[in-house]
């Protein structure tokens, strides 16, 4: 996390060394001119002494306050190298990096510049956790106090998912209330979410310009290509942290766990909350808890989580009318537009073919990166196939646009099945239609053209 926070300053800091060159009126400013001229090639060895001097003597000095933050951009480089090649005064170069890191935050808690305090923590962590200096215990508890002291802060996809796995291990080893793991997979399934949703912010607007025929600058692919990247990275922490909650999360656990604690958590909205969307993702609708929860929680506040529940089980019980009502209400209770998106979702997959395709399209409207809400357009093109066109060719050629919308859910698999049911090149050969533009009629009412051979 500090690299990449620090790489953000780099053309800053080497238009600054010319300034240090030029003006270097005491000791602090020369060495610190010194030792990033040296760091900037790399060379660390020579860069030591000079930052060492700068850190341990011009922590106030404020002649160098403007450029201070090369003690850090640089000394994160400098003691790395020297934790790896001095191995005899590795505790020595271990310690002093944790300090610096404390540093760090002390002299940039906020700003532009903000080393936060959950960064901090977490890579005092990192760094402790490398060189086998802390138990799983004393890493849970750093990581909770960072998350509890500094959530927005807390942003490090890989230490979120080590919060939760000490955590996991802790209930194993019989530290922690099984409680304990819910509560915290809560807190970084949440979060993770929280930093894909800031890259769909992202990718959103170049994502809606792409779909209406407009030419993406190369900064804009690359920033593009970013967020996607991103976004995977954020996908395969939460299918680890499905893949270890699992493990513990089912109706054999929940439902005797939650049973126990109602009466005692009756009146928290929160858990009630929490509660009941856990039940709903493990399908523990079926036990009469599951709607006791959920009344519970609507009667002390209409949420959003309450409606969704009451939804769930009335479509559990052939209710869909219903169903929809309550998610609608849902919809309206929530303020957020990716929740509200996959609210929009999840009454699509109600339904099939026309009335699917319109709420995954309200979905789209409010996230256009809803992978799912893509994935049922597709579905509903292909089951529509036989529907829309008034020749074999015509049919076939809607597996073309159920290609394109799997293709934007992600779902290579599924795209490369409607690749194969499209017109091959033979009978595109045949009907004298390659290059051609061919309108699809029905609901689907649009157009797609046929490849070249």
């Amino acid at each position: 996390m500090m690299k990449n926070r620090f790489a953000l300053l780099m053309v800053a800091l080497i238009g600054f060394l010319g300034a240090f060159s030029a003006n270097a009126q005491d000791d602090c400013v020369t060495n610190l001119s010194l030792f990033s001229n040296d760091a900037k090639v790399k060379n660390y060895e020579s860069a030591y002494p000079n930052w060492r001097k700068v850190f341990d003597n011009c922590g106030e000095d404020p002649s160098i306050d403007k450029y201070k933050i090369a003690i850090y951009y640089y000394g994160d480089n400098i003691l790395e190298y020297k934790i790896e090649n001095d191995p005899e005064n590795k505790t020595e170069y271990v310690n002093l990096l944790l300090e610096m890191y404390t540093r760090y935050h002390k002299d940039f808690p906020t700003g532009k510049r903000a080393y936060t305090y959950a960064e901090m923590i977490t890579d005092k962590a990192k760094l402790m956790k490398k060189e086998n200096m802390v138990s799983d215990e004393e890493l849970y508890n750093m990581y909770k106090d960072a998350f509890t002291q500094d959530k927005a802060g807390f942003n490090n996809e890989i230490a979120l998912y080590d919060y939760f796995i000490k955590t996991f291990n802790l209930y194993k080893a019989e530290k922690l209330e099984l409680q304990v793991v819910f509560d915290t997979y809560d807190d970084v399934a949440g979060k993770i979410e929280e930093l894909s949703n800031a890259q769909a912010e992202i990718m959103n607007p170049l994502i809606e310009a792409q779909d209406a025929g407009t030419a993406l600058t190369a900064k804009q692919e690359k920033t593009l290509s970013r967020a996607k990247k991103r976004t995977k990275n954020y996908e395969g922490i939460s299918e680890s942290l499905d893949a270890a909650i699992v493990q513990v999360s089912n109706c054999e656990t929940l439902i005797p766990l939650f049973n126990k604690q109602f009466e005692e958590k009756k009146n928290d909205q929160e858990w009630l909350n929490r509660a009941s969307n856990r039940l709903t993702e493990k399908d523990c609708t079926e036990d009469p808890l599951y709607l006791k929860i959920a009344e519970q929680s609507y009667t002390l506040k209409p949420t959003t989580a309450a409606a969704k529940s009451l939804g769930v089980k009335a479509y559990k019980n052939g209710d869909k009318a219903g169903a929809v009502k309550w998610f609608k209400e849902a919809i309206a209770l929530e303020t957020d537009k990716f929740e509200k998106s996959k609210l929009y979702t999840s009454i699509a997959s109600f339904y099939s073919k026309s009335t699917a395709a319109n709420y995954a399209r309200e979905a789209l409207k409010l996230n256009p990166s809803n992978k799912k809400a893509y994935s049922i357009i597709a579905n509903a093109y292909a089951k529509s196939a036989n529907e829309c066109g008034t020749t074999s060719f015509e049919k076939r050629a809607v597996y073309w646009l159920a290609e394109e919308m799997a293709k934007k859910a992600g779902d290579t698999k599924s795209a490369k099945s409607y690749a194969q049911r499209a017109p091959d090149k033979a009978m595109i050969f045949n009907e004298g239609m390659a290059g051609k533009t061919i309108k699809i009629g029905c609901w689907i009412n649009k157009t797609v053209k046929v490849p070249n051979l």
